[in-house]
């Protein structure tokens, strides 16, 4: 790897961890059930280590990416809860309904319900349940933890629940799990277990007889996402028996072969939303790889300019785990894999030529979209940042080094839709919106604004 590049990754991972470190070290925090009032969730939101779960204050946070990337627990913990057909033990069907049946009980105050729902709830997942205090005295309700006996040394918290009386009573006990979990991971006593994952819990919050079940990692900022959606528990129907019933990834597949992959950086700096990151793979020359996540993808778009060398090499598209229920838990998301192609955007390059774009850039575009509407595709994302400029070792003219890539929102002409949220910062062709179809039409607009 060239030192440049290893001095540019060296930044970035020393911005994440400086982010990392504030976040974990952070001095007078409000306790959990504190910060789960609306107001102060709502300042805490506003703040640089605002926990990424979708919810903000005065502007939108980042939106990280999905928590079932960073571990299969979660990917199959969708799966199976999607999974109508799975076969459940008598006696825990029987567990479920007694559950069901005391958290029907209406109750005015906490502590009356927690000995018993914490008694139900480890003699449903089978585990002990305790409570445990961090060294700033906070505690979640209850804990699972599991505690390591060689190094790291730790007490991972394998579930972190939180329990409110009823609905809507002193905040939401989803947000306030969301601080415990925090307040866990960054007690002292798990520093050394910390560094070594990316500390994944789940959050369980129960609420009268509602229950959510969230999933929560820490990288440079804490993300927690949710599982299900609030889930009815009370037992009100006559008929209403079938309610009772109902780890991120380093290798892909290069045919039979299974190649392993480390990662070296992601490929948006410090930007908790990245999905796209630069890996290097573990065998042989180690040749560099860029491996992105992604809810659709145009696969044959990507191939066809990969073909006449104007885009880089796709090398896989498929599952995010290759193996197990985690296997089918990232519902429509994938892994893109493909060659890294050093080099620069066409947005740097012209920032370097006075905010002049290399004569040949706009021509190799062209041709690319032409070729993709020949074939009744288009590409719906045509800007700067989406152009490579490959370096050049062989006096190659410009034209010739140009790569397309960024395929997301690639597709049939006309079928495939632009996404919702589009950025309003962008001067888009006209006609684009949200979820409105992507024409060649949009693509050629966008083509003749890289002249201008």
């Amino acid at each position: 790897m060239d030192e440049a590049m290893t001095s540019e990754a060296r930044d970035v991972i020393t911005e994440i961890k400086t982010h990392y470190q504030r976040l974990v070290s952070q001095q007078n925090r409000l306790t959990p059930s504190a910060n789960c009032n609306p107001a102060n969730y709502y300042t805490h939101q506003n703040g640089i280590f605002a926990i990424l779960d979708g919810r903000y204050g005065d502007s939108p946070n980042t939106i990280a990416p999905p928590v079932e990337i960073y571990h299969p627990v979660f990917a199959s913990f969708v799966a199976e809860d999607r999974y109508d057909a799975l076969d459940l033990p008598t006696d825990f069907v029987q567990k479920v309904a007694k559950l069901l049946r005391t958290v029907s009980q209406i109750a005015t105050i906490e502590k009356s319900r927690q000995a018993t729902t914490r008694s139900l709830l480890s003699d449903l997942l089978n585990l002990t349940i305790v409570q445990m205090v961090n060294r700033n005295s906070t505690s979640a309700d209850y804990i699972v933890t599991y505690h390591r006996g060689s190094q790291p040394l730790g007490a991972a918290a394998i579930a972190i629940i939180e329990e409110k009386s009823e609905l809507g009573s002193s905040g939401d006990a989803s947000v306030q799990g969301s601080f415990s979990f925090i307040e866990h991971w960054a007690d002292s006593n798990q520093e050394a277990l910390r560094a070594a994952c990316f500390c994944p819990s789940f959050v369980i919050a129960v609420a009268g007889s509602w229950i959510v079940i969230c999933g929560a990692v820490l990288t440079s900022s804490a993300i927690v996402h949710r599982l299900t959606d609030y889930i009815w528990l009370g037992h009100s129907r006559a008929m209403d028996d079938d309610r009772a019933l109902r780890l991120a990834p380093t290798a892909y597949k290069a045919g039979e072969q299974t190649i392993n992959f480390k990662y070296v950086k992601p490929l948006k700096g410090s930007d908790a939303s990245c999905a796209t990151f630069l890996a290097a793979e573990c065998e042989g020359a180690q040749r560099r790889i860029v491996v992105k996540f992604v809810e659709r993808y145009g696969v044959r778009a990507h191939r066809l300019l990969a073909k006449e060398r104007l885009a880089p090499e796709l090398l896989y598209y498929g599952d995010i785990w290759l193996s197990g229920p985690a296997q089918r838990g990232c519902g429509p998301r994938k892994m893109v894999v493909m060659e890294y192609v050093a080099g620069m955007t066409a947005g740097d390059a012209a920032l370097k030529n006075d905010g002049i774009l290399p004569s040949g850039v706009h021509p190799a575009v062209y041709r690319a979209m032409s070729l993709l509407h020949k074939h009744g595709m288009v590409h719906g994302d045509v800007r700067l940042p989406n152009i490579i400029i490959e370096e050049d070792h062989e006096g190659k003219d410009v034209r010739d080094r140009v790569k397309i890539v960024d395929f997301d929102w690639a597709g049939e002409d006309g079928t495939v839709r632009y996404p919702l949220h589009l950025s309003t910062a962008i001067r888009w062709a006209d006609g684009v919106d949200d979820y409105e179809p992507i024409t060649a039409a949009h693509d050629d607009e966008m083509v003749a604004k890289l002249q201008q």
